[in-house]
């Protein structure tokens, strides 16, 4: 009878484990709006209470496997608040350099409510090794979601790990790198004596010794010409008398030969 009640509890301990780990997914994944429908979404909310925590590629830090063609991580902040990625672990098969033709992580940092689809753009493809991407990323409003994709070729890469918050939305302090020199801080300066102030002038009081600026004379009128006088008499230009004319040289119509004798 002993036995039985130890296997009946244990049979009830092995039933609850799965049921825990299916609620603990479900608290923190809800139903997304994929990119399309074959995508398999995982999504990380505020609403619950969680303010940080951990994501990672399937199976790491074991190599992913092939032909995962989406696969998104969606990070919903409450109102009022951003999200701050920050890569721990990244190895993702990297073909060339603008990463789209092997395997990559698309970033899509400018979202509202954390949906995306096919037309969405995205702001940050990532691919390589962690020298290669960004140390932190930060979305812009309340959302980002991250889509995993993987080629046909089976890679010996381990993909990625990385820790996510929800911070209010400000200015983030960006951390310093190690050995780096620590910028000392500018003092501030003494404030400037205030000028004292001068009573308002209502009316200037004269002065009697000022002398006044004389007045300055007008300038004396020049008489006006009211008539010209009368030209009396006007002399004649005397002609100048004709030019003679040249005569004419007749014109030399035979040339006579002189001959010598």
């Amino acid at each position: 009878m002993t036995s039985l009640k130890i296997l009946l509890s244990k049979s009830h301990f092995l039933l609850q484990v799965p049921i825990l780990v299916l609620m603990l997914q479900l608290m923190f994944t809800t139903v997304c709006q994929a990119v399309h429908p074959g995508c398999e979404c995982v999504v990380f909310s505020a609403m619950f209470g969680k303010e940080e925590g951990i994501f990672k590629s399937p199976d790491f830090p074991q190599p992913y496997h092939a032909n995962i063609d989406c696969l998104l991580y969606t990070f919903i902040a409450n109102v009022g608040q951003i999200i701050e990625i920050s890569f721990l672990d990244f190895d993702v098969r990297k073909t060339n350099l603008d990463c789209i033709r092997g395997d990559y992580l698309k970033i899509f940092l400018h979202l509202e409510k954390g949906e995306v689809n096919e037309y969405t753009p995205w702001d940050l493809l990532l691919c390589g090794s962690l020298g290669d991407i960004p140390a932190l990323l930060y979305s812009s409003s309340s959302g980002l979601v991250l889509e995993f994709h993987t080629g046909s070729y089976t890679a010996n890469a381990s993909g990625f790990s990385g820790t996510f918050k929800f911070i209010d939305k400000k200015i983030p302090e960006i951390p310093k790198k190690p050995g780096a020199p620590e910028v000392p801080e500018i003092p501030e300066f003494p404030e400037f004596p205030k000028f004292p102030e001068f009573p308002e002038i209502s009316e200037i009081p004269e002065d009697p010794e000022i002398s006044k600026i004389p007045e300055i004379p007008e300038n004396p009128k020049v008489p006006e010409i009211k008539e010209f006088p009368e030209i009396s008499e006007i002399r004649e230009i005397p002609e100048i008398p004709e030019i003679p004319k040249i005569p004419k040289i007749p014109n030399i119509s035979k040339i006579e030969r002189f001959e010598s004798f």
